[in-house]
């Protein structure tokens, strides 16, 4: 196991995640309270926090577990979640179920996509799967009790669960079992096509279900992360009850809330990595603050940074508003002309 894991890590030259430091919580704003999420689930400590993130290039093992668990999409993993996504699809429509294979097994020329770890996957990608009709997913592992990324498997189950609880509320299931093992030797095909295949191809083409890589593509040029983007499409390929609701989760989903004692500094929507947080200005000076729950991943950041401690997730949030993406209203005012003082006191001088 560990051989063969070697093997795989001799073939890549800097194992480490890109880093997009303008979606990063501790780059955007040093004193709001670090984020330590991607610090926590690396299962080989490869990261320092300094407090954006500082990744050891001999420790790391290049699982993708940090990608992961980042809410804001900071760093990027050798295999992206996109590029993994789209295999994904391709293989489900060709077998009508999925199967992944991690690293550990080794390298071969499987039946399945390759996938860096079992915990590299977050909730998204196995909502997405569900809400594709894809009915079961198998991930063939190496033994995970012996793997150096052994302590990253909690992080693979809580991602299943997390994701369940949403399908539960959707009315859907998706078992997704992880089994040691191989997975099936991929068919060698034979070269060149012949002059039967080519005439039955012309004239009895095969329909194909539809693709969403072009909705996937549009939604990442439009600056949505990776699993924002695949939660949307999920989310807009089923029926959502209008009343149902998801418990809040931090770094995936939230709603916001505002307190009275909010003073329209707009830092919240500066900081803001997702841009769920936005401030206009009307010409007599009045503040509106808006929100976005689905460009929302609950990274805190906004919470941490307010100085007025004015604002707070609330404990659930609909999944109507995590389907379509609008800014509704969230608090209007004027900013006071000393926005460190109380807003009694400002109103008073």
């Amino acid at each position: 196991m560990l051989s063969q894991l070697a093997e795989a890590l001799s073939q890549i030259g800097d194992p480490r995640p890109a880093f997009d430091a303008d979606r990063c919580l501790n780059y955007r704003h040093h004193h709001a309270g670090q984020c330590s999420a991607c610090a926590d689930a690396c299962p080989a400590a490869a990261i320092m926090l300094t407090p954006v993130p500082d990744v050891n290039a001999g420790a790391c093992l290049a699982c993708g577990v940090c990608s992961a668990a980042c809410p804001t999409g900071a760093l990027h993993g050798l295999r992206s979640l996109a590029d993994i996504w789209r295999e994904a699809q391709a293989h489900a429509r060709r077998a009508g179920t999925l199967e992944l294979v991690c690293r550990g097994v080794g390298a071969g020329s499987f039946e399945a996509v390759s996938i860096p770890c079992a915990a590299a996957l977050p909730p998204e990608f196995f909502i997405a799967a569900a809400a594709a009709g894809i009915p079961q997913i198998t991930i063939f592992t190496a033994c995970c009790d012996g793997c150096p990324l052994c302590e990253a498997v909690p992080q693979a189950d809580r991602a299943v669960q997390t994701a369940a609880v949403v399908l539960a509320q959707l009315g859907l299931t998706l078992p997704v079992v992880r089994q040691e093992g191989t997975p099936r030797q991929a068919a060698s095909k034979p070269s060149g096509v012949s002059r039967r295949s080519f005439f039955n191809t012309l004239l009895n083409p095969r329909p194909q279900p539809p693709d969403s890589s072009d909705a996937l593509a549009a939604l990442l040029a439009s600056g949505l992360t990776a699993r924002r983007a695949l939660l949307l499409l999920a989310l807009n390929r089923v029926a959502v009850p209008a009343a149902a609701s998801l418990p809040a989760a931090p770094g995936n989903w939230g709603a916001l809330a505002v307190e009275p004692a909010c003073v329209g500094c707009q830092m919240c929507a500066q900081l803001c990595p997702g841009e769920a947080l936005a401030a206009t200005t009307e010409a007599d000076g009045t503040v509106q603050l808006w929100f976005d729950a689905a460009q929302c991943s609950a990274c805190g950041l906004c919470v941490r940074a307010c100085f007025k401690q004015a604002l707070h997730f609330t404990p659930a949030v609909k999944i109507s508003m995590l389907a379509t993406s609008r800014y509704e209203a969230l608090w209007r005012g004027h900013v006071p002309v000393n926005p460190l003082k109380s807003q009694a006191r400002a109103r008073q001088t």
